[in-house]
């Protein structure tokens, strides 16, 4: 969970990451965050994608 400690909430103003209205927000429920993938250099780690409320920019995790 340290990764999303150290997200930047001012992501939600990037124009180039995708918005998603599909997922909603733990904390507000609103349905529209953007969303980013996490690069790591561990061959057995899993992708995480990372998302950023755009009403109340509460970050969170999700693991595929």
């Amino acid at each position: 969970m340290n990764e999303v400690i150290q997200i930047n909430t001012d992501v939600v103003q990037d124009p180039t990451l995708p918005t998603t209205n599909h997922i909603n927000c733990p904390q507000c429920n609103a349905a529209e965050a953007v969303f980013f993938q996490s690069y790591s250099t561990k061959k057995d780690a899993k992708m995480n994608l990372f998302y950023v409320c755009k009403v109340c920019r509460y970050k969170w995790t999700c693991v595929e």
